[in-house]
């Protein structure tokens, strides 16, 4: 150790604080691995967003495409005793897939969106936990996604509308919202912001832009916010070009601190 880093030990200062991670793992499959000695696990488990859907083509009036569900979130300890001598872990990657943790006769499934339909959280075993349910997607133009307060995936806001003869009207400029979540993308695509606080549900992809007859190109919906965000909605348009593709719902989220 140099002298001037004695001194800086010594009396402190000279650097900024640095932000931390959260304790423990974040975001890493584990296939039966032994349980760790210690009092037990504290875990979060978000599943996946689902997909928004994809906007219809039609040469009459026609909803834009609704939006995904949001993936569902389970939070909590679980003693030691309650676990089994393994445990495995699998994170919700793709649209719509679950996040579990399993171990001995505990399964802790946090579902991802499915369609419209927020992810289910569910149970076998544990102790002190706290499930929450993912929101629905928006099924009706005009709507934004369900928010959810609990932290778990918010909906997709649905595709705009187009009424046959080339016109529309913007949809919803964002998804549902979540406490600490990020927002969803915006119209046209956009990327859904990452939430602030991990392991928080992100807000749900915006509903597409809609489409003006042959003069514009079908909009897609925006991405769910990370993790856990259904997608929005595609905005419809005319017979011939084809709708906008659904945004893409976000990957689930996992963290697991045996300390």
């Amino acid at each position: 150790m140099g002298f001037f880093d004695w001194l800086q030990e010594l009396f402190g200062g000279g650097s900024d604080p640095q932000p931390t991670s959260p304790p423990g793992t974040e975001n890493t499959d584990v296939d039966n691995q032994p349980v760790p000695d210690g009092p037990g696990v504290t875990l979060t488990l978000l599943g996946a967003g689902a997909n928004g859907g994809h906007g219809p083509g039609s040469s009459t009036a026609a909803n834009g495409g609704a939006g995904g569900g949001g993936g569902a979130k389970i939070t909590g300890f679980i003693p030691h005793e309650l676990l089994g001598p393994t445990y495995t872990l699998t994170r919700g990657v793709a649209p719509g897939q679950p996040s579990v943790f399993a171990s001995g006769t505990v399964v802790l499934t946090a579902g991802g969106g499915h369609g419209t339909q927020g992810g289910v959280a569910a149970a076998v075993g544990g102790a002190d936990l706290t499930l929450i349910n993912g929101s629905d997607g928006a099924p009706n133009a005009y709507t934004p996604g369900g928010s959810n307060t609990g932290g778990a995936g918010s909906g997709g806001g649905a595709g705009a509308p187009e009424n046959g003869n080339g016109n529309w009207i913007h949809a919803p400029s964002h998804g549902g919202s979540t406490t600490n979540g990020g927002q969803g993308g915006v119209g046209n695509g956009g990327v859904g912001s990452p939430t602030p606080t991990p392991g928080n549900g992100g807000g749900g992809g915006a509903g597409g832009g809609g489409s003006s007859g042959s003069a514009n190109s079908p909009r897609p919906g925006g991405h769910g916010g990370y993790p856990a965000g259904g997608g929005g909605g595609g905005a419809s348009t005319k017979a011939g070009q084809g709708g906008g593709p659904g945004g893409q719902g976000a990957p689930g989220y996992t963290l697991i601190d045996w300390g």
